[in-house]
């Protein structure tokens, strides 16, 4: 080339064999097998296996001299991937339409579900609908009815000491049967938890306690909050409606 068109060709076919090789090598065959996959596939398939079959001999005996030359120079192992490249190839994913954006939230949720904790998702103190210990039937009732929900945290003076859960359906079985009862014998255990907790070691907790609910203290033991295993279930797979979201309201004074 230098011959025939001087120096300056030499840039020039160096430039234009790149390009040459990037679209026979890589653009042109790599946009055929994506659109069609399959055939492409299909059609790869045997040489692959011709291939895989010839080589993996020699494949084999280079590995073992590479683990045994790597065994004399130990070192920490390294992932083949790092987290920021692993959630790079999901957002990557996603916008050439492999994942919708449903399906990326919950990879997203997934990966994140042993670094978030209680203090991420629990429901404030404000917002807590607990009814005081010392409370008649008739109050306790009224509280029910008003808000809905299937269990309600019982305190003693005020929130920072929840001495047990309420379960509605035992309540109610009581005050139909007019066995009115002292309420703390109808109470169920009550899990305090750090807001530091992990979530995915706080939802294994709950299930091994066969528990519902958990109280979200600091570590001065205040009460922040709680946490139900449908909040926890909820940061996984996203919103799930019951019958305890019909109203949401505050009861207890702190």
């Amino acid at each position: 080339a230098t011959q025939l068109w001087g120096v300056g060709s030499v840039k020039f076919t160096t430039i234009a064999s790149a390009i040459f090789v990037f679209l026979v090598s890589e653009m042109i065959p790599k946009s055929y097998a994506k659109a069609n996959s399959e055939s492409f596939a299909m059609a790869a398939s045997h040489s692959l296996s011709f291939l895989m079959r010839v080589f993996t001999p020699v494949s084999a005996l280079f590995m073992s001299i590479s683990r045994r030359i790597s065994n004399l120079f130990p070192k920490a192992e390294e992932p083949l991937i790092t987290e920021e490249e692993f959630f790079d190839i999901i957002e990557t994913a996603e916008e050439e339409g492999i994942l919708d954006k449903d399906q990326q939230e919950l990879v997203n949720s997934a990966l994140n579900f042993d670094v978030t904790t209680a203090g991420d998702i629990y429901t404030g103190r404000d917002k807590i609908v607990a009814i005081e210990v010392n409370s008649t039937y008739e109050e306790i009732l009224q509280v029910i009815k008003t808000y809905k929900y299937s269990r309600l945290p019982v305190y003693e003076g005020n929130l920072d000491n929840i001495i047990g859960i309420l379960h509605v359906k035992k309540f109610l079985k009581c005050y139909l049967k007019q066995e009115k009862t002292d309420i703390r014998g109808l109470l169920t255990e009550v899990r305090f938890v750090n807001e530091k907790t992990p979530i995915d070691d706080l939802l294994r907790d709950l299930s091994n306690k066969k528990l519902h609910m958990s109280v979200v203290t600091n570590d001065f033991g205040k009460t922040l909050g709680i946490v139900t295993v449908e909040d926890i279930l909820e940061e996984l797979v996203g919103e799930i409606l019951d019958e305890d979201d019909a109203v949401h309201g505050t009861i207890a004074t702190t």
